[in-house]
């Protein structure tokens, strides 16, 4: 089994101008790197844009899977779009901090952290990038690579 890689990033697209091309190539060589495993949780543009990727990739590289993590149930019918998708166990914390606890599990299951963080303010994603920092985990973070 390869290295597993979590998204992160703001949900806004005008945040994320011109990431794309980096994307791609970022994602590429995280698979030529043994990364096989890549976890969305479906929260906004930049995490739209990444799994983009990982379709389009799945065809040079079938074995890659794209993993969604939702923090709430959810009826829409989108389960075609990725390899497993799952809710993260959420009972007993406050729905206010159901996204921060999911994207915490995320970053503790994951090796890599991807992002685009490039603004240090009250955010999912930096909050996110700030855990995954203090864990330890490898992060690039397309922003740095301007």
């Amino acid at each position: 089994m390869g290295k597993s890689v979590l998204f992160a990033g703001h949900r806004e697209d005008w945040r994320n101008t011109g990431v794309e091309d980096k994307l791609y190539r970022a994602i590429e060589e995280l698979i030529s790197n043994d990364c096989d495993i890549f976890y969305t949780g479906a929260c906004g543009y930049f995490d739209a844009m990444c799994e983009k990727v990982v379709r389009q990739l799945k065809s040079k590289y079938p074995f890659i899977k794209l993993i969604r993590v939702d923090y709430q149930y959810s009826a829409r019918e989108e389960e075609q779009f990725y390899d497993e998708r799952y809710v993260f166990e959420f009972e007993n914390i406050y729905y206010k901090r159901r996204i921060t606890e999911r994207n915490k599990y995320l970053v503790d299951k994951c090796d890599i952290l991807l992002c685009n963080i490039y603004q240090s303010y009250k955010s999912g994603a930096y909050s996110t990038y700030l855990y995954a920092l203090k864990s330890g985990k490898i992060i690039i973070n397309l922003h740095d690579n301007q």
